[in-house]
């Protein structure tokens, strides 16, 4: 009986010990490189090869026709690819959380007439456009007695380097938890590269945000603009 009480102890240590270390993540060798044509550029950015099966599939603008106005939503923007990669944790494999990758197209409001090719006059308009966005949110919090803001809005911008692109990178906090990379196209486009971290850990002990972290980075790494 002694014997038995011993093998259920050390099954529960087994357990415990997997759902703390069991952290299962993408498998970096199978990728797939997507590449995007737009005008007068060829975008690419390598993601795994194994989805999500909680999110739709939504279908990827491999050729972008930005003389279509249709083609552009009330953001000035063209989604070109939506991806999801899940995290998963604990000895019964559930999601811990997941990844989201967002491609867009974006262009300038007809009233900004400042060249976006300068980071400069590219960082000012979406330093301005995120404050607009979100300044909504935080009256919000500040009505509801909230101690912190909504949105945690990037304090600075960094310059980024990848393989075949030159750009900056900014990130929120509090109720969004995204890192945006932006890449000059013309006058009056970019690229935006969205990585969103949607979690789903409940409040349970979970190394996956640290994890998506160093993929993202090197999903990052891989964006090429020719």
């Amino acid at each position: 009986m002694r014997c038995l009480i011993v093998i259920s102890r050390q099954v529960c240590i087994l357990v415990l010990v997997i759902g703390i270390l069991g952290m299962k993540h993408l498998d970096g060798s199978k990728m797939k490189s997507y590449v995007f044509q737009i005008p007068s550029h060829e975008i690419s950015i390598q993601l795994p090869i194994a989805e999500s099966a909680d999110f739709p599939k939504i279908a990827i603008h491999r050729v972008v026709d930005t003389s279509k106005i249709a083609a552009w939503d009330s953001g000035n923007s063209i989604l070109i690819a939506d991806k999801y990669f899940d995290y998963r944790s604990g000895a019964l494999g559930a999601t811990a959380g997941t990844l989201s990758v967002k491609v867009r197209l974006r262009k300038s409001p007809e009233e900004y007439a400042l060249d976006l090719r300068n980071i400069e006059n590219l960082q000012q308009l979406i330093a301005k456009q995120l404050h607009d966005s979100f300044d909504k949110l935080d009256e919000v919090a500040a009505k509801n007695a909230s101690s912190t803001r909504a949105v945690r809005l990037p304090k600075e911008f960094q310059q980024v380097i990848t393989r075949g692109a030159v750009g900056f990178k900014y990130e929120l906090g509090g109720a969004y938890d995204y890192v945006a990379y932006i890449f000059p196209i013309s006058s009056s486009t970019y690229v935006q590269v969205q990585f969103n971290f949607i979690d789903n850990s409940h409040g349970k002990s979970s190394h996956w945000r640290k994890i998506a972290g160093q993929d993202m980075d090197a999903y990052a790494q891989s964006i090429s603009i020719k």
